[in-house]
């Protein structure tokens, strides 16, 4: 997600801005704070109307995470982007470490000193800053940390898949895509059906242990291929139909769902759904064909999406914790208001601290 949106051509040796992936990474980034702005009051009263309007804001934005994927496949799949084992993990891993743990410390103490309100003496300093050291290494961080635990483990195996991918046909490609897509994207969703057939089929796709297609690397095969390989008009308008449909269908569906089981349900939206796979594709398309245009502001803030992913959150706390929230006026209107106001807060943030030359480079 941190990644400078830049890539160095082998025959040329120029660096080249990829401009729909610079514009991609800041409305996935908006994306990202508009899910955690909805979700922050979203577990509640199921049969209010304000829940619905906060469902179908979650839906929407569930397009974030994999979208980030797909563009660190784009990014360090290209046949014409350069890596090497020494790179990963002496740049991207170390940097990625480095930012966990400084980011995991600090919402630590924020936990801790404001929202439990307790005080820290000198004498439990070190116990906090060893419980803080600790619960990184347990992965008990701020929830949307989550992802950067993920990111690095993809990282790892980035010099593996890339010349896999890169000797691979169209034909090959899409092969792994579709036993992805059966295996990961379909399996994710019905193996969370109480129905019988559905467990048998699960029960017997487990068996087979394609542990390969499974997890997230798809989407950094899904993002390879979509900038590789040029879509036909025809099926560029049959992603955003698909698309279109898996947003509506996640959010339609999670609320009749969640309205059976008398609890909210997320397995029509988690990010291998079937619903958010298509939905994550047009959104990508999208950028892809129509937005390839360089926009001052988005080469600009791109260059922060990092620090305002990790610093988001303090800004929804903080308001939050203020009386300001989606519950202050009406969610259809208040999502998008503070949405926006916890980016412009983030953004200011991060580029106070992006002013300090070591802060810069490791922790945004």
């Amino acid at each position: 997600m941190g990644e400078r949106i830049e890539m160095v051509n082998s025959s040329t040796h120029m660096k080249q801005k990829i401009n729909y992936i610079v514009n991609l990474r800041v409305f996935a980034c908006i994306g990202v704070i508009l899910c955690h702005v909805a979700a922050n009051n979203w577990y509640g009263n199921i049969e209010s109307k304000r829940w619905i309007v906060l469902t179908a804001y979650l839906a929407f934005s569930r397009f974030c995470v994999p979208i980030f994927l797909m563009i660190s496949g784009v990014l360090f799949l290209r046949t014409e982007t350069r890596v090497s084992f020494r790179k990963i993990y002496a740049h991207n891993i170390l940097k990625l470490c480095v930012f966990l743990l400084f980011w995991g410390m600090c919402y630590q103490i924020y936990n801790l000193t404001v929202a439990q309100k307790i005080y820290v003496g000198e004498g439990t300093l070190w116990t906090l800053i060893s419980e803080g050291f600790q619960n990184v290494f347990r992965g008990e961080t701020q929830a949307h940390l989550w992802y950067i635990y993920t990111i690095i483990g993809l990282y790892m195996i980035v010099p593996l898949l890339k010349p896999w991918i890169n000797n691979l046909s169209k034909k090959e490609i899409e092969y792994f895509l579709i036993l992805y897509f059966i295996f990961n994207v379909i399996y994710s969703v019905i193996c969370n059906l109480d129905v019988e057939a559905f467990k048998i089929i699960c029960n017997f796709s487990s068996r087979l242990s394609i542990n390969i297609v499974g997890g997230y690397i798809g989407y950094l095969v899904l993002g390879y291929y979509l900038d590789a390989y040029e879509l036909p008009d025809k099926m560029r308008k049959i992603c955003y139909a698909l698309g279109v449909a898996g947003f509506l269908f996640s959010a339609v569906l999670t609320v009749f769902y969640s309205r059976h089981l008398g609890a909210v349900t997320e397995i029509f939206w988690n990010y291998c759904s079937v619903f958010v796979f298509f939905w994550s594709i047009a959104v990508f398309v999208f950028f892809r064909y129509n937005l390839d245009q360089c926009y001052k502001a988005a080469d600009i803030i791109a260059n922060y999406t990092l620090g305002i992913y990790a610093c988001h959150m303090f800004v929804v706390f903080e308001l939050w914790r203020n009386g300001i929230s989606t519950f202050s006026f009406s969610s259809i209107f208040s999502v998008p208001v503070i949405t926006v106001l916890v980016f412009i807060c983030a953004l200011g943030f991060t580029y106070v601290i992006g002013k300090i030359p070591f802060l810069r480079k490791w922790i945004i």
